[in-house]
């Protein structure tokens, strides 16, 4: 296993990494998703519709995926994230949700959205600053601050 810092976070489509790649982060996003709930043909259809971020270990492959997906003006959702088992606990998830927020930010999303399908997945939210805005959800929002080019306008 390589070390965390030679892992290359790309966003997809990316002419420099394989197109079965798209396939690979459908399957480990559909496995993380609900606990297998979720087809990888439905987990694609999302990929299609919003914009993923995947980690590759130049050994071994994809070894991590997040997708966001726009879902207003100013709002999107962080539909999944996964971390292939062996590489969990090494500042994957947090690499990986670092860069979906630069993307939510570029989008000028100020409110990002997730609903965490585990204990794990819900600590990491919490130390990158979602809440649950109220005990009667199981969403987690997060408001991003006010990105400096948007400050400018």
């Amino acid at each position: 296993m390589s070390d965390i810092k030679e892992i290359a976070i790309s966003e997809l489509p990316d002419n420099n990494v394989a197109p079965s790649l798209i396939d690979d982060a459908s399957i480990l996003l559909s496995q993380e998703a609900h606990e297998g709930y979720v087809s990888p043909e439905k987990v694609r259809n999302r990929i299609e519709e919003g914009r993923v971020i995947v980690a590759i270990d130049q050994v071994v492959g994809l070894v991590g995926a997040g997708l966001l997906r726009l879902t207003g003006e100013t709002t999107a959702s962080i539909t999944g994230v996964a971390i292939s088992p062996q590489y969990r606990g090494k500042g994957l998830g947090t690499k990986i949700i670092t860069e979906l927020e630069k993307l939510a930010e570029d989008e000028q999303v100020r409110t990002i959205y997730l609903t965490p399908t585990n204990n794990r997945a819900e600590r990491l939210y919490e130390r990158l600053g979602y809440r649950v805005p109220n005990s009667e959800m199981l969403t987690m929002e997060k408001t991003l601050p006010v990105s400096h080019h948007e400050s400018t306008k």
